[in-house]
């Protein structure tokens, strides 16, 4: 599929290329997004690095960065930061159970307690 996928771009059968993903039912990718910046089809591109991060899919550092530098060339930094920012992860704290049994935890929650007193 990413054979025919780059073969598409090199032709400029972008619309091809973006149909044939999509009727395939394959979630957009890497080398879609990076295609379509390449083109200089920006709207195209939000649009499906936003349908990726709708489907859970994680953003590598690697596509990040190629899609701000692109975006930012294009006067559209702010855009894609606004987008990529909306569906970043929280940050994920470690299961309760953890934290209970670290002994470094125990021992900063001891010395608070004595501390407030």
């Amino acid at each position: 599929m990413l054979w025919l996928m780059n073969e598409c771009f090199k032709l400029g059968k972008i619309d091809e290329a973006v149909a044939t993903f999509r009727k395939v039912g394959t979630k957009p990718n890497e080398v879609v997004i990076k295609g379509l910046c390449a083109e200089g089809l920006l709207d195209k591109s939000r649009e499906m690095l936003d349908e990726v991060m709708r489907y859970g899919v994680g953003v590598t550092p690697a596509l990040r960065e190629s899609v701000t530098e692109v975006f930012k060339n294009a006067r559209k930094g702010e855009e894609i930061e606004r987008l990529l920012d909306t569906h970043r992860p929280p940050p994920t704290r470690p299961p309760k159970d953890r934290i209970d049994s670290d002994p470094l935890t125990l021992q900063a929650r001891k010395e608070r307690r004595t501390r407030f007193r």
